[in-house]
């Protein structure tokens, strides 16, 4: 099943839902989730039952986020949106940002605008010669931190998409995490960054008991065995 349509299944339930979305890019992801929340909200059946969601987002490349107004002009009053990083400190850290252009025949040239981490590169620079880093500092938030200052509650769904850097969000949002219903994340075996690590070892570090509810290969869908 493909994962939006797991999204509608998973806030459905909520009478408030709660979603964080950590690497936001350019916002398309978050253009859709947004729409959908909106759609079931505005959906006649669910009329007197379904009150505002809530929505955080994080992105640490501060290129990005002006492109991302622009596809989300219709969900400004409805995002939170945190110019950071997320990881297992609280502060300004070392942030890798991506570039450089692909250029392959038949196709129109694209730029590296979405790999930046607070990891450095490593087999990255293998799998994408043509792709360059360069270092800057970014604000960064340990997850507990930002979920003791904002009290969400109960979180129904997180979209991480933090090139490598998924150890740093279980090791800084143990609590949070506890109370998070369904994580969807970005993995790879193969430490694309320094440091990063595999869909077992993100499995080992969460806190309490998670399944794999799906597999999409560089993706998976993960749910928190301590809610039914």
């Amino acid at each position: 099943m493909e994962i939006f349509d797991r999204f509608v299944q998973i806030v459905l339930p909520s009478v408030n839902p709660v979603v964080f979305e950590f690497g936001t890019c350019d916002g398309q992801h978050t253009n859709v989730m947004c729409s959908i929340l909106k759609q079931i909200q505005a959906d006649p059946r669910f009329m007197g039952q379904k009150n505002q969601f809530k929505y955080h987002a994080f992105e640490g490349d501060y290129r990005i986020i002006p492109r991302f107004w622009e596809i989300n002009t219709n969900h400004v009053n409805e995002i939170v949106l945190n110019h950071a990083a997320i990881g297992n400190t609280d502060g300004e850290v070392t942030f890798n940002l991506s570039g450089g252009v692909e250029s392959r025949p038949g196709h129109f040239q694209q730029a590296f605008y979405g790999s930046s981490s607070i990891r450095k590169p490593k087999k990255t620079l293998e799998f994408w010669p043509d792709m360059t880093f360069e270092e800057s500092t970014v604000k960064c938030y340990k997850f507990d931190t930002y979920y003791q200052e904002v009290n969400p509650g109960t979180i129904d769904f997180i979209w991480a998409d933090i090139q490598g850097a998924e150890g740093d969000l279980i090791d800084g949002g143990q609590l949070a995490l506890s109370n998070t219903r369904y994580l969807y994340t970005e993995y790879s075996n193969d430490e694309l960054y320094e440091g990063e690590i595999g869909l077992q070892e993100i499995l080992d570090k969460l806190p309490g008991t998670w399944s794999i509810v799906e597999d999409y290969g560089s993706d998976v869908l993960l749910k928190n065995e301590a809610f039914n």
